[in-house]
């Protein structure tokens, strides 16, 4: 994927990102048509071409998040466009949202495999899920991740 989009041109204010795997190129926020829906909106560019770089290199992960108050018994949906470049190679690409109480114990999820439905044909495409906010729930993490990019 070459990039996430956000929906009716708003900035990625408040997103968060980190890299689990510790090679902190694998993401990065980018204005540029060819990383961002609709053109200029900030959009998360994925760069497989970071992963595996030398010989014995591990693949990079990146994992994009946003925690919001919620409600139990309220369906949540997060939506994002999706583009895919040729040549991007990654174990997994999600999208979704994560259920916690006030202690921030995990109570329940949502996912959606994007990589599983994306045609790969270089054109922007958008995604969503929604769920149902379990008993107990304070905190909606909504999320987009990419797991083992590599060359």
């Amino acid at each position: 994927m070459r990039g996430l989009g956000w929906p009716l041109g708003c900035p990625a204010r408040g997103w968060v990102v980190n890299f689990p795997d510790g090679v902190e190129d694998a993401a990065q926020f980018q204005d540029a048509p060819w990383a961002s829906f609709p053109a200029g909106a900030e959009g998360l560019w994925l760069k497989s071409f970071e992963g595996e770089q030398a010989a014995g290199d591990d693949p990079a992960d990146a994992f994009l998040y946003q925690d919001v108050v919620g409600n139990p018994g309220v369906e949540y949906s997060v939506s994002a466009m999706f583009k895919e470049e040729a040549f991007y190679s990654a174990e997994a690409t999600r999208l979704g949202m994560q259920f916690y109480t006030g202690g921030f114990v995990f109570i329940g999820e949502a996912s959606l495999d994007v990589a599983a439905k994306h045609p790969g044909d270089a054109e922007w495409y958008k995604y969503s899920i929604s769920g149902v906010a379990p008993a107990g729930t304070v905190i909606v993490r909504v999320w987009g991740e990419v797991k083992g990019l590599h060359r």
